[in-house]
């Protein structure tokens, strides 16, 4: 049975013994360290194939294998896929020799903890954290803006040995063009500078930047002993402030704190963007849904409808599509509705947005096009529909057009009177005989 399906824990434990397990959980929950358990070898390979695991302990008595096998497959598996794992494993054993430590070496074993020892794990897991500490820091990447060429060199020296990646620079100008040239985590800056620019002119050039820069962190530094100027550089967009002389130990860790921080922020802004984006998308399409056209959709409508813009709608439905779905299944009408659908998405211009609206109806929103540019597009795709045969099946459809011409009319229509224009010209195309554009009449604008 495994603990966590997810397989978003740092540390893999196979281990038969439900007390073992236990026992390691209590140490792993002291270091504020996760882990994904097993039993078998099995399913450490299968958890080991989805994820890559920072460390993985193992025990050397397993129910279908023993340890050692278990980490000489683990190794081959990672060299088989080109991609040699730098993942630490740990053996426990009830009894540890020296013939015993050769075969675990051997075998791509990394530390051999014998079972009356577990506290070891504790030693290895300080080391261990400290290491990925270090490997975050390599990716760390600080601009210092110090005037200072003594308090420059040696931040830079204490951080660099902190095995962060530092540029020192002297002014506000050339930070700027640091900044344009270069992306950095955070950027740490005093108030006094070379050249014509204070650090707080600087700290409210780079938030104007926009980007990824209006949430990047800056700690502002300074020797002056003057609170406003402290209120100031925090109204201006620095995330901290420090006062000098700085104490180097207490920088490297608010550099840490605040990269942090925003690496968190930024998986937090990234997972709600592809919430909303589920939210809005059909998940068999890949298209809008209904929920993009109440949200954003009308939203666009009524922009035209203010500036008088033209803009036009079609509504397409695909003719008897039931038949489809009893003649031939569900799952290649599933597949029919995927490649018409793909037809659509190539139809649109930048500006143009398609949308399934439900079933086997489709919206077309064609913004800038009055209803005979947008007539043409109906027959273009309808035609298109025609040849493209899904799965080998004849497909047509039928498309009502209703559009907004002129600025009288932006002002007398709106989303749903188009729609329902649409609509009404769909459900003549239809009693005409199917596989037809019909342009809705003014008249029915209602």
């Amino acid at each position: 049975m495994f603990a966590n399906e997810t397989n978003e824990h740092e540390i893999l434990i196979i281990e038969p013994s439900k007390l073992f397990q236990c026992m390691i959980g209590e140490i792993l929950t002291q270091e504020n360290l996760t882990a994904d358990y097993c039993y078998t070898a099995e399913q450490a390979l299968e958890l080991s194939q989805a994820h890559e695991y920072l460390l993985i302990i193992l025990g050397n008595e397993l129910i279908d294998s023993n340890g050692i096998l278990l980490a000489q497959k683990l190794r081959s598996l990672s060299k088989e896929e080109k991609n040699p794992i730098s993942t630490a494993i740990i053996l426990l054993t009830s009894e540890c020799n020296k013939t015993l430590l050769k075969q675990a070496f051997k075998s791509g074993i990394t530390e051999v903890i014998e079972r009356h020892h577990l506290n070891d794990i504790h030693i290895y897991l300080n080391n261990l954290t400290q290491n990925k500490q270090k490997l975050t820091n390599k990716n760390t990447f600080i601009l210092s803006v110090e005037d200072s060429i003594s308090v420059g060199q040696l931040t830079e020296a204490h951080l660099t040995d902190s095995w962060f990646n530092v540029k020192t620079v002297r002014s506000a100008e050339v930070a700027l063009k640091c900044i344009q040239e270069e992306q950095f985590d955070i950027i740490i800056l005093d108030i006094l500078l070379l050249g014509k620019m204070t650090g707080i002119h600087l700290i409210r050039k780079i938030r104007e930047m926009g980007d990824y820069l209006i949430d990047l962190p800056i700690l502002a530094v300074s020797g002056l002993e003057n609170s406003e100027l402290r209120i100031e550089a925090l109204r201006a967009g620095a995330n901290d402030f420090i006062n000098k002389p700085v104490n180097l130990t207490e920088l490297e860790v608010r550099v840490s704190n605040l990269v942090k921080i925003n690496r968190l922020f930024q998986q937090l802004k990234a997972k709600e963007a592809q919430l909303i984006a589920m939210a809005i998308t059909d998940p068999l399409t890949q298209l809008y849904n209904r929920h993009f056209l109440n949200e954003i959709g009308i939203k666009r409508i009524s922009e035209a409808q203010r500036h008088g813009q033209t803009l036009s709608l079609l509504l397409i439905d695909i003719d008897h599509f039931k038949l489809i779905n009893d003649n031939h299944g569900h799952s290649i009408g599933d597949l029919v509705l995927q490649q018409i659908a793909n037809l659509f998405k190539s139809e649109c211009r930048n500006e143009d947005f398609a949308l399934r609206f439900g079933g086997e109806e489709f919206v077309l929103v064609l913004p800038h096009s009055n209803t005979q540019d947008a007539l043409k597009k109906a027959e273009d795709i309808k035609n298109k529909v025609v040849l493209l045969k899904p799965e080998g099946i004849s497909v047509t459809v039928s498309i009502g057009v209703s559009g907004i011409n002129n600025e009288q009319q932006a002002h007398e229509f709106n989303f749903y009177t188009l729609f329902n224009a649409a609509d009404t010209a769909v459900f003549q195309a239809k009693e005409n005989g199917r596989n037809r554009v019909i342009l809705a009449s003014v008249d029915s604008y209602s």
